[in-house]
């Protein structure tokens, strides 16, 4: 997998200690923050090419951090070129996850059900699946 600029956010400061460490380990660039606050801020300036985002934050959840940063792309005019790939990671049941990445245009979700060790393969999974989509979805719109 190409190397990634990747943004992680988590207010547990150990899963985020251990999320940028795999990350890292396996070539990624890796920045991470450890509140909801500033996030869209920080995500405009550095335009990270995926962020991985816990949903359960005091004050700001993930999920209202990509409708945010939707609804401030929009009264810009930012292209979705601009944006990043979302990739929700939470202890919530992966079904819910699974809905919720669907309704705010996250590329996956992952479980923090599944531990620390079998995350990268499951961002890796995740990765491969959007760039999958990408490139069918490429191919599809270049053949009319």
């Amino acid at each position: 997998m190409t190397p990634l600029s990747i943004l992680v956010v988590d207010d547990d400061e150990t899963s985020l200690a251990i999320i940028a460490a795999l990350l890292e380990s396996h070539g990624h660039n890796v920045t991470t923050q450890d509140t909801g606050f500033g996030t869209s801020r920080r995500i405009l300036r550095d335009k990270p090419d995926v962020v991985v985002l816990d949903i359960e934050m005091p004050g700001l959840n993930g999920d209202d951090i990509i409708k945010l940063l939707r609804e401030t792309a929009t009264r810009r005019s930012v292209r979705n070129a601009t944006m990043p790939s979302f990739v929700l990671y939470s202890g919530r049941d992966i079904d819910e996850l699974q809905r919720l990445a669907k309704e705010t245009g996250a590329i996956g979700a992952i479980s923090k059900a599944i531990g620390h060790k079998t995350f990268l393969a499951e961002f890796n999974r995740v990765m491969r699946s959007h760039h999958a989509n990408v490139t069918s979805a490429g191919r599809t719109s270049g053949a009319r």
